[in-house]
């Protein structure tokens, strides 16, 4: 699972390294070199350790903030105990956020005020855990975007429209997206090539799920990195999202095994999927297929 990492804004990028289930030091300070979707470098802050006591085996880099939205590797290099060892991680800069962490702390389940209010239980990277979770579930059953993503899809262009339904999301690692909304709500282009040629970003016109070249042809491999869905995020969807939260990671009064409930109201059956969230998901269901309208 990606790490989400808001636009204009700086991040760390943290390094735990474990041996044999140990936080441990790795011999010296390990390198850091990060690509974008593109395989273009990008550039962070020197490589630290913080100070105690969390400091055994975590190397942390400031990550300076992004203009465009992108997916990041990250591959840390260095040495445990003289073998080489790396440790690769994937950081995805979004245009915002389906709640932030304050959101989720405050959102309060019947009976028990602020469930998530602990921040020892439940951390910042466990709610951003869950926050991006959700997110590729709703995107999932919605076949359309949640929040500002991005996407690099390559085609095979013979003139001078684009259909984004018969591209292939994939990074320039190879590594393929899983972008299943990613042929609605396109807001920007953020660059293309043909056949490795850049093209003038303002010479393409999106209309809807195609792109129209104004100027030339999109003859041969078509790169086209864009960004696409709702900004802001939609109230239901955000209202939606932390209903789905609480129903997973706040504390019940049930075994986690149960599947089903009985009070003087009745009998229930248990499930991860509140109603509300359900009927949501079917509401607003898109359907998923080619020539998107």
């Amino acid at each position: 699972m990606q790490h989400q990492i808001l636009r204009s804004a700086p991040a760390t990028l943290e390094l735990r390294v474990y041996s044999s289930g140990v936080l441990t030091d790795l011999d010296t300070n390990p390198t850091l070199a990060i690509t974008d979707g593109n395989g273009a470098a990008v550039v962070s802050a020197a490589v630290t350790k913080p100070g105690a006591p969390d400091n055994v085996g975590v190397y942390r880099s400031i990550l300076p903030a992004q203009a465009n939205l992108n997916v990041l590797t990250a591959v840390w290099t260095g040495l445990l105990a003289t073998q080489a060892v790396t440790f690769a991680q994937s950081y995805e800069i979004v245009g915002n956020l389906l709640f932030t962490e304050a959101d989720a702390r405050s959102a309060p389940i019947v009976g028990q005020q602020a469930a998530l209010a602990d921040t020892t239980k439940y951390s910042d990277a466990v709610i951003a855990h869950w926050r991006a979770v959700i997110g590729e579930i709703f995107e999932s059953r919605l076949n359309r975007g949640v929040v500002r993503r991005y996407c690099r899809t390559q085609f095979t262009g013979s003139g001078t429209w684009l259909d984004l339904t018969y591209g292939y999301p994939v990074l320039d690692s190879g590594s393929p997206l899983n972008r299943p909304g990613r042929m609605r709500d396109i807001a920007r282009i953020i660059s293309a090539s043909v056949e490795g040629v850049a093209q003038t970003v303002g010479d393409l016109e999106i209309v809807r799920s195609k792109v129209h070249h104004t100027t030339g042809t999109f003859t041969g491999t078509v790169i086209l990195e864009y960004e696409y869905g709702p900004d802001p995020v939609e109230w239901e969807t955000h209202q939606r999202a932390l209903d789905l939260l609480l129903a997973n990671a706040a504390p019940k009064g049930v075994p986690a095994s149960a599947t089903s409930m009985t009070n003087e109201d009745g009998t229930f059956r248990i499930t991860n999927f509140p109603v509300n969230v359900e009927e949501f998901l079917k509401h607003r269901k898109v359907r998923a297929g080619f020539g998107v309208a």
